[in-house]
């Protein structure tokens, strides 16, 4: 009903062309939609030659034809008084997309209503938190005696991270005796947008159900929210699970699983536990009282020492079957027999294990190769690229250097090196690394230059050559007379060049 305001008119809706052709399109699909799940099921019937049971002639009989009829009259008497109250823009979107929902609405309930499995999990651990909750719902797809496709859809809230999971499976039923089944998930963190892909494989007998996962991951490095400095991305990894139950006692079960995941950092215990290629061996007993209810309580081991311990209760609801039978102990046997776990939930790590690595907040670089001669003091090259919590301090090596009398000397990104002596005919090529650290002690990657001293040059100007300190030279031609001649080596700036006799 509409509601008016003291002293406005409420004025008439005009049609318009757009506006009543989606209305009566969409009063055409409410129309058409009910005619075609009638038609739907007897063309099925026809092509696999199912004879169709007479109806009864009574006046409590009710057709399909007359449930089409019944819907038809009912969408047309609705249409038809609502566009004779001349409504306006609002309420015309509003009737036509509230027509559209209802419908929705109960074809979706109704086609839940036939089959699938809903599992609602609370998980208390030591500190009576609630991490690992999760709200699961299997529905079956396609759905014959020895085979089924389904979907299986999670959402659950883990280590404060939301996360969706969907996926497809298929099961092969050999009567009552085995199944084997092979599914494939997608996994993604709704907080943080990891992805990651899980592959799995089933077999199940009455009271044993035994599964295999991989998981491989789809998405790359990101910054970590929990750890400062650091980034995350989905670990690699894979489990195996075994599930049992006692037949003279079905309520009791009991599972075990291994788990193993890779990379140099891997929280599978937790953020603050990271360890390298870390595994754990999981033992769980369980006791269901009724079919409906299942208390649960677990512990993990891992290496190094991790463990966790939780206690569980989950909420097995099968969608469409009496609640009075999910209340039933005696349905709990029907549960643990092959035939009554059918539609039985895959068991996986819905949870996506992150792996961490130290992201780098400081970078620093220098030049390839550094010439000079000896004695000559000069620039080191320094560049600090990055610092994300500026720059504290550089640490040097160059033993080499510094053992034959080589310095380096200055502060924060200028820093300078003073040659040593050339040495003729030995090596004259010193390494020098240097590793930058930031305020918060973050170190840099190592880097490394090589400083080579080149011999001195000799000047053509500034050589001379002497007779006994004399610059001119002057001898009798008598064959006898013998003055000794000094050469005198001196490169551009007029330091005497040294060694020259060691050398060949």
């Amino acid at each position: 009903m509409s509601h008016y305001k003291t002293g406005h008119k409420q004025p008439r809706f005009r049609y318009s062309v757009l506006t009543r052709c989606v209305a009566w399109a969409n009063i055409s699909v409410q129309v058409l939609f009910p005619l075609a799940v009638t038609f739907t099921p007897v063309m099925a019937a026809r092509a696999q030659h199912a004879v169709q049971p007479r109806l009864s002639m009574g006046n409590t009989t009710v057709t399909a034809d007359n449930n089409v009829e019944k819907n038809v009259a009912s969408f047309a008497a609705n249409a038809g008084t609502f566009l004779s109250s001349q409504p306006d823009s609002d309420a015309t979107r509003n009737f036509i997309t509230g027509m559209a929902t209802a419908k929705a609405n109960q074809e979706i309930q109704e086609w839940l209503g036939k089959y699938g499995t809903a599992r609602v999990k609370l998980n208390v651990d030591k500190d009576f938190s609630l991490k690992d909750s999760s709200l699961e719902m299997l529905y079956p797809i396609y759905d014959t005696p020895t085979n089924m496709l389904f979907t299986q859809g999670a959402i659950h809230r883990t280590d404060d991270r939301t996360q969706s999971n969907i996926g497809f499976g298929w099961r092969h039923f050999s009567g009552n005796d085995w199944m084997a089944g092979v599914n494939t998930f997608i996994d993604h963190d709704l907080s943080r947008s990891h992805t990651r892909i899980g592959v799995g494989a089933e077999y199940w007998r009455d009271y044993l159900k035994l599964s295999a996962n991989g998981y491989i991951r789809a998405s790359g490095w990101k910054k970590s929210p929990d750890v400062e400095d650091y980034q995350e991305r989905p670990a690699n990894g894979w489990d195996i699970r075994a599930e049992g139950y006692l037949p003279a006692w079905p309520q009791l079960g009991a599972s075990l699983m291994y788990e193993q995941y890779y990379g140099d950092e891997v929280g599978l215990f937790g953020k603050d536990k990271r360890q390298k290629d870390p595994h754990a061996i999981s033992a769980e007993v369980t006791y269901t009282p009724v079919p409906l209810l299942t208390l649960s309580a677990g512990h993990k081991q891992g290496k190094s020492g991790e463990n966790d311990t939780r206690f569980g209760l989950e909420v097995n609801y099968r969608i469409g079957e009496p609640l009075a039978k999910q209340l039933d102990t005696d349905s709990i046997r029907e549960r643990r027999v092959l035939a009554g776990s059918r539609y039985d939930l895959v068991e996986r790590n819905n949870n996506i294990v992150l792996e961490y690595r130290k992201s780098e907040v400081i970078r620093i670089a220098l030049p390839e190769r550094i010439e000079g001669k000896g004695g000559q003091t000069l620039s080191l090259g320094l560049v600090v690229s990055k610092a994300t919590h500026g720059l504290k301090n550089v640490q040097w090596e160059a033993p080499s250097l510094l053992a034959e009398g080589g310095k380096i000397t200055g502060q924060g990104s200028q820093w300078q090196v003073t040659l040593p002596a050339y040495r003729p005919g030995k090596d004259n090529y010193y390494a020098i690394s240097a590793v930058a650290y930031d305020n918060k002690g973050n170190a840099s990657k190592r880097v490394q230059t090589e400083v080579v001293i080149t011999g001195a040059g000799m000047s053509a100007d500034r050589t001379a050559l002497t007779l006994d300190g004399q610059s001119r030279i002057q001898m009798l031609a008598n064959g006898n007379e013998q003055r000794p001649l000094v050469l005198s080596l001196r490169d551009a700036e007029g330091q005497p060049v040294t060694g020259m006799k060691d050398q060949d």
